[in-house]
């Protein structure tokens, strides 16, 4: 879709959002529910400015309450919710930063009014909708929307360049033609979930999936929420698209070449990929699917090097976000270093 699609789909997520500076002695919790898994155990009652409210929290606000009074999440699901309550009361008393120190409280009425998160006053409020802004700005509208998932956390962006559409790149052979685009891979939060994330992506067009790698900018942009103004963002997207075409072609030679190899026993690299990056066991469910769509390529000499990171591509395309860039981060960094090449 086109970025003016994008920003569409953000302002019908985020149009309900609302935010409050509050002390935390004015984030009163209430049972709401005591046999309701979290966070929907608990409600909150908040004294703002112009009025009080109730307000349900989110798994991300409850955890980020819990960690300003030092309650470990995990403690807190296995007690009652009358004695949450109490240890909430207990800790409040003492914790320092009840001080009356302000904190940016976020809030949504979509669907009830349900607490999105509890940040620091310094936090820059630099949210999804401005995010696009910028991006389209930069990219004189031009980037092309490949995926998008916005949730009550995270947006995750997947971006192909404007240059590469009329210049694709090329995986095939001669005889079949297997084209690739250059892009970015762009997560942020509004509500301090996880860090705003940005990797340079080659896209294969013919499964719709990709090779990703964290970019060389995302030193600066892990500073970004309390250090990083809207002119440096600018200027981070400028350098990062100028660098993703040069990995996007980069990696695209790289990952044709892998063509000419072949892997005598893919089982056992299977395992090597899965302890080597960390993803988990090879035995577990995403390892088994692995296994099953490098069997379908599997020949009498092994597997090719391509369709064995294709299988793990093409995994990684039915997970969720996260999982998703793990494994994809991970076969953007084999197909550099290889684990069974000597």
């Amino acid at each position: 879709m086109p970025m003016g699609s994008a920003e569409n789909v953000v302002f019908k997520e985020r149009n309900a959002n609302r935010d409050e500076y509050l002390p935390l002695v004015h984030l009163q919790p209430r049972v709401r529910d005591s046999l309701a898994p979290l966070p929907e155990r608990f409600a909150f009652r908040c004294t703002g400015e112009r009025s009080t409210f109730t307000a349900v929290p989110t798994m991300n606000s409850l955890s980020q309450y819990c960690n300003l009074l030092g309650i470990p999440i995990q403690f807190l699901e296995k007690i009652p919710a009358n004695m949450g309550i109490r240890m909430f009361s207990v800790l409040l008393d003492t914790c320092e930063k009840a001080d009356g120190r302000q904190f940016l409280v976020r809030l949504t009425e979509k669907d009830g009014t349900r607490l999105r998160a509890i940040l620091a006053h310094s936090f820059v409020r630099f949210d999804d909708r401005q995010v696009l802004r910028v991006l389209n700005q930069v990219s004189g509208g031009d980037f092309i929307v490949k995926n998008i998932e916005v949730d009550e956390d995270q947006m995750h962006l997947r971006l192909l360049l404007p240059s590469a559409i009329s210049d694709p790149l090329e995986l095939g052979t001669t005889g079949k033609r297997d084209r690739a685009f250059a892009g970015i891979d762009f997560v942020t939060s509004e509500t301090g979930a996880g860090p705003m994330e940005m990797r340079y992506l080659l896209f294969r067009e013919a499964c719709a999936n990709g090779l990703t790698a964290i970019s060389d900018e995302q030193k600066v942009l892990k500073r970004r929420y309390t250090e990083i103004d809207r002119g440096v963002f600018e200027q981070i997207v400028r350098d990062a698209i100028n660098r993703a075409s040069a990995h996007g072609r980069e990696t695209a030679e790289r990952l044709a070449a892998t063509r000419a190899e072949a892997i005598a026993d893919p089982g056992r690299e299977v395992e090597s990929v899965f302890r080597g990056f960390r993803l988990g066991s090879p035995n577990g469910r995403i390892g088994r699917w692995v296994r099953e769509e490098v069997g379908h390529s599997a020949g009498l000499f092994g597997v090719q090097r391509f369709e064995f990171i294709q299988a793990f591509t093409a995994v990684a395309r039915g997970l969720e976000s996260r999982d998703r860039l793990r494994v994809e981060d991970a076969m953007g960094e084999y197909l550099v270093r290889g684990m069974g090449r000597n």
